[in-house]
């Protein structure tokens, strides 16, 4: 990257710490205030403004810099409907529905405006590429849609959205340079840059004058992001270079996405809404089970990483798309037994405490 590209990231990093001590200022006459209840762990009512200077900084960089293509304005338009409907949700607690329309929304514009979608699934199966052809804007929607809730419900500790969004940006930043593909590392680097002033401030004690939460503008934000750089970097329609394959996405963004299967799988079985809040999340199992948010944090930090690890390796060292299919089908079954031992030790607490 040249020097300039250099001073675009500082300028998203910085615009983003700007508008994080500014619109925390303003969040209480703005209703953005996440209150304490029985549902969440936090004792003070903390500012929901996060995803909001995320998106100044991630912005500013892109307006500054990019010329302006239907791909990047579309992507811009896109994420800030998703941020508008994240925010309403944060003041109003808007239904699931007006939430998934508004997600469908800026799927479309990035879709119609951008031509940014999904054509290509890759060798998945091992009998040659699979195309999408007439499924692939539904497809489109359909992964966007289930990647923002993903990152959505994966927002229930401090930190956790932050480590998860951060982890699946610099996966793809490395498969970038690993590619050659400046435009992408650049834009990767951005989001990075923007990202890392909420996730300091995130990690502040409860009740320190500089602590912030994504709010669900931020975390929709972030799974929109993600998903939009995954399709850019992966489909050869839309890049010089593909950076990533599909099947590496998964690695990626592994947890948010299991999370999200395991849980509604789980509310289904037990004839329960899908879209129920509940404390079943792996988070949650964790805290069940005995573990503080710091040692649950630091343990699905360590899976995440060792999850896109996983996934860069396989991709560099060219092993078979349908191999690294596989092998994430078989993290998805660790990932299951995982979920049963917190379980089991949830029920050995309940035991001696009875």
């Amino acid at each position: 990257m040249t020097g300039l590209s250099w001073v675009a990231v500082l300028l998203s990093f910085c615009m983003s710490l700007v508008a994080l001590v500014v619109f925390r200022k303003m969040a209480p006459s703005w209703g953005l205030l996440d209150h304490p209840s029985e549902r969440k762990l936090h004792r003070v009512n903390t500012p929901l403004i996060g995803g909001i200077a995320v998106a100044c900084g991630i912005a500013a960089s892109l307006i500054w810099w990019m010329p302006f293509s239907p791909l990047i304005s579309s992507f811009l338009v896109g994420a800030a409907v998703v941020a508008f409907v994240g925010v309403l949700d944060d003041i109003y607690d808007i239904s699931v529905r007006i939430r998934v329309v508004g997600q469908i929304l800026a799927g479309c514009v990035v879709i119609i405006s951008g031509d940014t979608y999904l054509m290509s699934l890759g060798n998945l199966v091992g009998l040659g590429d699979i195309h999408l052809g007439i499924l692939a804007l539904p497809f489109t929607l359909f992964a966007a849609v289930g990647v923002m809730n993903a990152f959505n419900m994966i927002d229930g500790i401090d930190g956790l959205l932050g480590v998860s969004s951060l982890i699946a940006l610099t996966g793809f930043t490395v498969l970038s340079m690993l590619s050659g593909n400046h435009m992408l590392v650049w834009l990767g680097t951005v989001c990075i840059a923007s990202l890392l002033p909420y996730f300091f401030s995130n990690l502040q004690a409860d009740g320190h004058s500089f602590k912030v939460f994504m709010g669900d503008a931020g975390s929709l934000l972030m799974g929109f992001t993600v998903t939009w750089l995954f399709i850019v970097g992966s489909q050869s329609h839309l890049t010089s270079t593909v950076v990533i394959d599909p099947v590496t996405t998964l690695y990626l963004v592994a947890v948010p996405l299991m999370d999200i299967l395991t849980v509604m799988a789980r509310r289904v079985k037990q004839k329960r809404s899908p879209w129920l809040a509940d404390r079943q999340h792996i988070h949650h199992l964790f805290e069940k089970a005995g573990y503080s948010q710091k040692q649950t944090l630091i343990r699905l930090t360590l899976i995440m990483t060792a999850i896109a690890g996983l996934g860069v390796i396989l991709q560099y060292t060219n092993a078979a798309e349908w191999v690294r299919f596989v092998v994430i089908v078989v993290v998805l079954f660790g990932y299951i037994g995982l979920t049963k031992y917190l379980k089991g030790q949830m029920s050995r607490i309940e035991r001696t405490e009875n």
